[in-house]
């Protein structure tokens, strides 16, 4: 049954918060919809397009590190960027099956 009216966020750790914003924000042209600071000692930023089912949420944690695993899958389907923290993201222009 599919979720109508649902918001899908995509959430994900980084080490450099300012960095990833500003490449989503400035490179991609999301907007920050949201950002919070020391919430459960995380901070954070949602990041998106107004009135649009889905959210990015970075966060941070000091004393912990994040990581990034490339995908060989992603060059060949789609134009795939860096971003600061090294993970992917996929721009890919083509029919999805159902």
């Amino acid at each position: 049954m599919p979720l109508t009216g649902a918001t899908l966020r995509v959430a994900r750790s980084t080490e450099r918060l300012d960095e990833v914003t500003t490449f989503y924000v400035d490179g991609l042209g999301l907007q920050k919809l949201a950002a919070f600071e020391d919430h459960a000692g995380f901070d954070g930023v949602v990041l998106g397009a107004r009135q649009a089912p889905y959210h990015l949420e970075f966060t941070r944690q000091r004393g912990r590190r994040s990581g990034a695993s490339p995908d060989p899958y992603w060059d060949r389907s789609g134009l795939t960027f860096e971003d600061p923290d090294g993970f992917r993201v996929v721009l890919q222009n083509s029919a999805w099956p159902l």
